[in-house]
């Protein structure tokens, strides 16, 4: 997902946030009834953002808190202060745009009693894939939608006083990094061609990794920047064998591909595997040992192989909203796991523009 675009028409009688000082003027807008909230939905980059239809799925849920007196979000199911708004179409295509969100009965914003923060309303906001508050990633990324829950949004935005009853812009950004994992492993139809038969990976995953995760709300960054997301400092700094503190993370297979390479005169026949994995941001466990095991049956169907990927400090690291990409090769003949290309690059801002505000 490269670049989410919401706008959010709102009326400002959605239902109420914080009281506001007697003393301030009231808006001059009309009384009325609540309306849903419509969400305009684009996944790209700049002029390229493309429609897609699929991403939101029915339940899912955008949290938005409106901070008093520099007062600290809390997300969490039933939290004081936390407005929710779920996804309630379930039918995909372009018939259906805009995308419709709606706030839970007494759970929205209302501009005549919306208190700000010194000059300005604050508006901290994250979206949870499904309807289900998280306060860790899923170990298990390789059953079905645990990839796509780990994919937390966060969004921070800050409006002058001067455009109270101006719709507002939340931009959100990709809270985790995502470890994305291209092996290529020589694959054969008969043991005598080699080891490993075709589908051989049976499983990837990080291994001993902190799932847990922090928001730093008492930095100042720029409006609509990304707050610093991360591993609680203090687990960090805990003794790595702590009981239950880190667990394996195991991967999604993505997709899979034959090929036919020349090595040395002689084709060889390769199955190329794109794992995907999404964690917070942290440092590699004791910089040195390994960080991805690699689980690769062979033809004579005894143990599973294990295969362990080392990381080097000077180069990898795992940074919030960006994806580390890793291009490895399983060597039969070294035993070992090569590194062909290793880069860290941005992953795409999520840029979900939410425009909330009255009906015009």
């Amino acid at each position: 997902m490269d670049k989410l675009k919401y706008i959010i028409p709102l009326l400002f009688l959605l239902f109420g946030a914080c009281s506001l000082d007697d003393r301030r003027d009231p808006l001059s807008l009309q009384d009325g009834e609540p309306l849903p909230i419509q969400f305009r939905t684009t996944v790209g980059i700049g002029e390229n953002a493309e429609f897609e239809s699929n991403y939101f799925e029915k339940g899912d849920e955008i949290r938005i808190y409106c901070p008093i007196s520099y007062s600290t979000p809390n997300f969490g199911d039933g939290a004081p202060g936390t407005y929710i708004y779920t996804y309630s179409n379930t039918e995909g295509g372009t018939d259906n745009w805009p995308y419709k969100f709606q706030a839970e009965e007494g759970k929205g914003f209302d501009w005549r009693t919306l208190v700000p923060t010194s000059i300005y309303y604050v508006f901290e906001a994250m979206y949870f894939p499904g309807k289900e508050y998280l306060k860790e990633v899923p170990a298990n990324q390789n059953e079905l939608d645990m990839l796509e829950k780990a994919d937390i949004l966060i969004a921070h935005h800050r409006q002058s006083l001067d455009l109270r009853g101006k719709a507002v812009q939340l931009t959100f950004h990709h809270a985790f990094a995502m470890v994305q994992v291209k092996v290529k492993l020589p694959v054969s139809d008969l043991p005598t061609e080699g080891p490993f038969p075709k589908n051989a990976i049976e499983d990837v995953y990080m291994r001993a990794m902190l799932t847990g995760y922090e928001v730093n709300y008492s930095q100042v960054i720029d409006n609509d920047g990304l707050r610093t997301v991360g591993a609680p400092a203090a687990d960090e700094a805990l003794p790595s064998d702590t009981p239950g503190l880190r667990k394996d993370v195991h991967m999604r297979q993505i997709s899979t591909r034959e090929m036919i390479e020349d090595v040395d005169g002689k084709s060889i026949r390769f199955q190329e595997y794109v794992f995907q994995g999404i964690v917070p941001a942290q440092k590699f466990l004791n910089q040195g040992n390994e960080f991805l095991y690699f689980k690769v049956k062979k033809h004579d169907g005894g143990e599973p192989k294990l295969f362990k990927y080392v990381p080097e400090k000077s180069t990898l690291s795992l940074i919030s909203s960006h994806v580390l990409h890793l291009s490895l090769e399983i060597n039969t003949d070294l035993q070992d796991v090569v590194v062909l290309t290793a880069e860290i690059r941005p992953w795409g801002k999520a840029r979900n523009d939410m425009e909330i505000g009255p009906e015009k």
